[in-house]
């Protein structure tokens, strides 16, 4: 990480399929032939997931680069979008191209007339601003995971699982062993037996090194990083397992280890989340303007050469903010199903596909760090005169049960009622597209539940 290091180049036989990232890597060169699709998803992620990227503008600089060898460039294409999905990233599939994909050119797409000049807002989660000078003077900014999510955890209270020994499976076979695993020195008797196992040449420090370094991704403090890791290696040392067991179990007790951690400081999260909402130190309304997100008058996208506009029975979509819309902008049928039934509405006043990952595109915060990327955003008028808000994301049923979802559920139910100010939340409503508005936050698996979201 540090601009003075003179590492260019990284060679390795298994490191990256072992969970290694680096935050500044672009190019990935497979020398192998791997024909696994979780292998090559896993392999071409290394290149895709740059926490600390920015874009430059330059679409050559602004694109990571895959070389494969004895690979089919199209197969891997067609693994990775799927390995997205399953993921849970809709709306990355288009960014993924082979090298034989169609010429890509830079195209602006502009508000329709009826709406150009209009100021249109969208709400933020916004976070009271503890240095106003720094900010815009509002005395609110953005919020931010790390210092406003992450920084008030109790991190005591994030331990190694308690049931760690039981599900790492059975202990090795009788022995009696002597045991080092960073927490001091003990010999442990398992039986009777009197079989002694010689020191093995696996240094166990080395393997909780290891593990502290594979939660550091989630736990930002390296002291407690090691702490937690140290609860482990108490545990596997009570429970007489010694370290080539431990060795030969790394991975499946990393797995169980990262799952513990992970949801601890989520379900931590989510309580400060919810309770700096409650307070009124987190804001999620249009009272006022700036620095909520202001829809811009236009946007840069990546259109295909054979790329079509969205059309149904040979005529393009009438009430979409921006025009024209491709069909390269939809990564499944039901996404364009979507955008025909809210075209089709009479209630809707305009939608927006929104552009995952675009510059300067909108996007929602929860209590964890990943940003949200709604599918939609829309305006509509049910029949009162009241606009409200519309805030989409369209899954396929397979991935109606999966964590990602979950968690978008609780944050589109959380934002829901503390725009509408309902419940504990007691922010009324509040002012949107020059009249007064509420919300709809929803997450739809098919086609007839799209009339939920008009409801």
């Amino acid at each position: 990480m540090s601009p003075l290091s003179p590492v260019r180049w990284i060679i390795t036989k298994a490191a990256l399929m072992e969970g290694w990232d680096c935050p500044f890597a672009y190019v990935l060169v497979m020398l192998d032939n791997t024909s696994s699709a979780k292998a090559v998803t896993q392999l071409m992620g290394r290149v895709m997931r740059q926490p600390q990227a920015r874009l430059t503008d330059s679409a050559d600089l602004d694109k990571s680069y895959v070389f494969c060898w004895q690979t089919a460039v199209d197969e891997a294409v067609v693994q990775v979008k799927r390995g997205l999905e399953h993921e849970g990233l809709t709306g990355l599939g288009h960014e993924v191209r082979g090298s034989d994909a169609v010429d890509v050119e830079s195209q602006v797409i502009r508000r329709r007339a009826s709406f150009r000049g209009e100021t249109i807002f969208l709400p933020r989660v916004l976070h009271r601003d503890e240095r106003p000078a720094d900010g815009d003077g509002s005395g609110w900014c953005e919020l931010e995971y790390r210092r406003h999510v992450l920084g008030p955890l109790d991190w005591d209270r994030i331990r190694a699982p308690s049931d760690f020994v039981s599900r790492s499976g059975p202990a090795a076979p009788e022995k009696t062993a002597s045991v080092d695993l960073g927490a001091g020195s003990r010999t442990a008797t398992a039986s009777a037996s009197t079989e002694t196992q010689a020191d093995p040449a696996i240094e166990a420090s080395a393997v909780l090194l290891w593990m502290t370094r594979r939660i550091s991704d989630l736990v930002p403090s390296s002291w407690q990083a090691a702490r937690i890791v140290r609860d482990c290696a108490a545990s596997l040392q009570a429970a007489c397992i010694d370290e080539t067991a431990v060795f030969a179990q790394r991975r499946s007790l990393m797995t169980q280890l990262r799952e513990s951690v992970a949801d601890q400081i989520e379900r931590q999260a989510e309580q400060v989340f919810v309770g700096k909402l409650q307070a009124g130190d987190i804001r999620f309304d249009l009272e006022a303007s700036e620095p909520n997100y202001r829809m811009q008058e236009e946007f840069t996208l990546p259109v295909g050469a054979d790329d079509h506009t969205l059309e149904k029975g040979f005529k393009p979509v009438q009430k979409s903010l921006f025009e024209p819309v491709f069909e390269g902008q939809f990564d499944s049928d039901l996404e364009k199903d979507f955008a025909f039934y809210v075209d089709q509405h009479e209630a809707i006043r305009w939608w927006h596909r929104v552009a995952v990952r675009q510059q300067r595109e909108y996007y929602l915060r929860g209590w964890n760090q990943d940003r949200i990327w709604p599918d939609f955003v829309a305006m509509s008028s049910n029949g009162d005169g009241k606009p409200r808000l519309l805030v989409v994301e369209t899954k396929g049923e397979h991935l109606s049960g999966n964590a990602d979802t979950e968690y978008k559920t609780r944050v589109f139910a959380t934002l829901e009622a503390a725009l509408n100010g309902e419940g504990a939340y007691e922010c009324g409503e509040v002012s949107l597209d020059n009249g007064r508005t509420k919300g709809r936050f929803k997450i739809v698996f098919r086609e007839d539940q799209f009339a939920s979201v008009m409801a």
